[in-house]
């Protein structure tokens, strides 16, 4: 983990940290054996290889194993060290995609959804995620890690948002356009916020990606300012 990411985290509470922690150390071992078998394999070929760089034929058996890595990435569609990130462009999207969606209400019932500027240094899909694993691995915590999103939500929303007097740029990843932003006109036609929601967005789309056959939301978990902690509840008021 960065330096950069370790003192964002530390700005978060310790139930955000070790959400986190808990994710990222959970997605390395799904990968750790693949990777380290394909690292020992490349560095023990390449040791061979450049042992014996005076035989003519090792040198060609090595440009062999690399040519042979790179088309078999490239059909597979896997990532094997060094020839990660080659295999994109013929990778085919699955047909169905599941995501978690965290949004924010108000009394009215209106819905928007969470900016994860809010809370840096989370992004919107790691802000989904996160809440994911949470309702999922940690449920004891979920109230403490709802209420910090809610409270940040509370006091973006009337200092950064509203008044303009709290910094937008936060945390150490460059803006994109890919996370979702409030604007004062949308925040206008919304009322004070009430509560938090999580969904569960199933997408469906055609085979070729182009066209989204259906849309299906549930809604997995909701946590109202009045169910939350007292800070929050002062904040959200």
């Amino acid at each position: 983990m960065s330096n950069n990411l370790h003192n964002d985290l530390n700005h978060l509470p310790i139930v955000a940290q070790s959400l986190i922690r808990d994710l990222l150390k959970e997605s390395f071992l799904t990968i750790e054996l693949a990777f380290s078998l394909a690292a020992v394999t490349f560095v023990g070929f390449t040791f061979i290889a450049f042992y014996y760089s005076d035989m003519k034929r090792v040198r060609k058996a090595y440009i062999t194993y690399l040519l042979v890595g790179i088309v078999i990435v490239s059909i597979v569609g896997v990532e094997l060290l060094p020839f990660v990130h080659l295999h994109k462009f013929i990778d085919s999207p699955d047909p169905v995609d599941s995501n978690t969606e965290v949004r924010l209400f108000d009394e009215d019932g209106n819905e928007i959804v969470y900016d994860a500027r809010a809370s840096p240094p989370l992004t919107e899909p790691m802000t989904g995620r996160l809440a994911r694993y949470s309702l999922e691995k940690n449920p004891s915590s979920k109230g403490e890690f709802f209420d910090h999103l809610l409270l940040n939500a509370c006091e973006f929303r009337n200092e950064g948002i509203e008044t303009g007097t709290r910094s937008t740029v936060e945390g150490s990843f460059p803006p994109h356009h890919f996370d979702y932003k409030w604007n004062t006109a949308e925040l206008a036609n919304f009322g004070d916020i009430e509560g938090i929601v999580v969904y569960t967005v199933t997408i469906e789309s055609s085979s070729d990606g182009r066209e989204v056959i259906s849309r299906e939301e549930e809604r997995q978990f909701e946590r109202s300012v009045a169910e939350a902690s007292e800070e929050v509840q002062a904040a959200c008021s």
